[in-house]
């Protein structure tokens, strides 16, 4: 079970960019965290939607990803 699970992840590294533009979104919405605004930034290079339960603090952060769509599981 856990191979299989560990097969469909990808690990993608928090690079110059992506780490930039995550600290860009982190100092324009107080109280966001450094995770929520790496997924964001992760996301918008994808043109990945983001599912998740936190949805309120994330929409926050749209301001500076406004691609990303943002669900709720």
């Amino acid at each position: 079970m856990r191979e299989r699970i560990l097969a469909g992840i990808t690990i993608e590294p928090v690079e110059g960019r992506l780490g930039r533009a995550a600290g860009e979104a982190l100092a324009g919405v107080p109280g966001s965290t450094v995770v929520d605004a790496i997924v964001m930034a992760l996301a918008a290079r994808l043109g990945a939607t983001v599912f998740t339960s936190d949805v309120d603090d994330l929409e926050e952060l749209r301001s500076f990803f406004p691609g990303v769509r943002v669900l709720s599981v």
